[in-house]
């Protein structure tokens, strides 16, 4: 009978290559999961597999250029399948071409953006992506799909590639520009889901569009004693506009 090393040697070869696994994926009868830890990490010195990230790894590619890694899709594929397991929901995923989508970057961003039944917002990094997961509850319309994407890109618009502060804020204000009322409403509901100072960009281009009746709700939300820390041009945002908001340039001393 074979040992228990050699069991689960051959679980992990079994492995499709490419393809990322756990310890927990590793199962051999009466194999502790220390024992797969320490054989793991065996296989790991004798180049056999690779670790992607902490408890994930994955059999290489081999070519001649050098040991490849998993494609970006298959990462994304089994962190679905890890929250799906622990959540018994699928996430939402809006994948990384939300600013290509909007109009934002010609670029494919490193970021992952996920909405998924979880205790709390969390971000962690594998490979070369940086994945954030956002709590959400409920059940899933397509229609949240539309706003989500749009608040995300304006909580992170100071990461968004290949563009400016202004330009990227411009693009999503003529895109907000075409909201109906209807849309206007369900942004404002989506915005649970997001920080304090996406709440105040959302407040400026209501302001700007003239939509009077949500403003003193929104400032409410953001608290009466938060600054946030942008540099808009005049033409982008009114200094008037900003300063109901509390967006100024920081300036050290």
């Amino acid at each position: 009978m074979k040992s228990l090393k050699s069991q689960i040697i051959k679980k992990v070869i079994e492995q499709e290559t490419g393809s990322i696994f756990t310890t927990s994926d590793i199962k051999v009868k009466e194999a502790s999961k220390s024992l797969v830890s320490r054989t793991l990490k065996y296989l790991i010195e004798e180049n056999t597999i690779e670790r992607l990230s902490y408890g994930k790894f994955f059999i290489p590619k081999k070519t001649k250029y050098g040991n490849l890694k998993p494609k970006d899709t298959k990462i994304i594929e089994r962190v679905i399948n890890d929250i799906y397991k622990k959540t018994k929901t699928k996430p939402y995923f809006a994948s990384n071409t939300i600013y290509q989508k909007l109009g934002l970057s010609t670029q494919i961003s490193s970021e992952i953006f996920m909405m998924c039944n979880i205790p709390q917002n969390t971000t962690y990094k594998i490979k070369d992506l940086t994945i954030n997961l956002y709590k959400f509850k409920g059940e899933w319309k397509a229609e949240h799909i539309k706003y989500l994407q749009f608040l995300y890109a304006l909580q992170t618009i100071k990461r968004i590639p290949d563009t400016t502060i202004d330009d990227a804020y411009i693009t999503l204000y003529n895109y907000f520009k075409k909201f109906t009322v209807k849309d206007i409403s369900n942004t404002i509901c989506n915005l649970e889901y997001f920080n304090a100072r996406t709440i105040a960009l959302v407040g400026t281009m209501l302001e700007k569009q003239g939509y009077l009746a949500p403003l003193e709700q929104l400032k409410y939300k953001i608290g009466k004693s938060t600054k946030f820390n942008f540099k808009f041009e005049d033409t982008t945002i009114e200094k008037k506009i900003r300063s109901h908001w509390r967006i100024y340039e920081l300036t050290r001393r």
